[in-house]
Order: structure tokens, then C-alpha cells, then sequence
């Protein structure tokens, strides 16, 4: 356990810990989570579009908080569907045309670049 004292605006720090999350409590602010450090690989939201049956396909990935509310978008602009994240902030959306799409929430989005073609008679 370390000790710090806090200055104006509530901004503190302890250093040389070893990376992982800690919980800092206060006498008057309560209690705060610090997340373990990510790099900025590990914390990148990933998706992709890939071939369904027909001529469908599906748009997924992870990285979004877990009960986040995402909104998938078609190249055009036009909302396509929401979906609630589950664990690991996975998310997807099936029966969607191939198309580059756009996955936003509150506080993130990301790019779903078109599945490259597949050869005729394929998939």
C-alpha cells in the first residue's frame, strides 16, 4: 500500500508500480479504478465483414465496452441495425450486404472494410 497526497483539482500519482489495475480511495472522493495500461494493439477495436449463407454476409468484432449499445452503418450513412455488446464487447450484425460499415457507440467507431470478392460459384 502507498500514500500520496492529492493537489488542487484532485490529480495524484504514485510511480514505479508494476502494470495492473489498482483501486485509489480518497477520504472525501470516494473510490477510483485504475485500469491496467493496454497498449494501444490490445485496446484496438477490431471488426470485419465475412461471407454468410447466399448472398449475405456478417459484420463482428470485440473491443467495445460490454452492454454498449453499437449502431452499424452502411457506406451510404444509412443506419442498418444496433446491437448490445456482450462479454469481451463482442458484437454482430448478420444478413447485411457486403459493404464497407461503420460500428460507432457513445464512445468509440471503427471501420468494417467489404469482404474481398469471393471467385463465382464459391460460398
Amino acid at each position: 500500500m502507498r500514500t500520496t497526497t492529492a493537489i488542487t483539482g484532485g490529480f495524484f500519482e504514485v510511480t514505479g508500480l508494476p502494470n495492473d489495475t489498482y483501486t485509489a480511495v480518497g477520504r472525501r472522493s470516494g473510490r477510483a479504478v485504475c485500469p491496467k495500461f493496454v497498449t494501444d494493439e490490445e485496446a484496438a477495436i477490431k471488426c470485419t465483414v465475412t461471407k454468410g449463407p447466399g448472398q449475405t454476409f456478417g459484420v463482428s468484432g470485440r473491443g467495445f465496452p460490454e452492454a454498449e449499445t453499437v449502431t452499424l452503418k452502411n457506406s451510404q450513412g444509412a443506419t442498418v441495425g444496433t446491437f448490445l455488446t456482450i462479454k469481451d464487447g463482442f458484437f454482430e450484425f448478420t444478413g447485411v450486404p457486403n459493404d464497407t460499415y461503420t460500428v460507432t457507440s457513445k464512445f468509440a467507431k471503427v471501420t468494417c472494410p467489404k469482404a474481398a470478392a469471393t471467385p463465382e460459384g464459391e460460398g
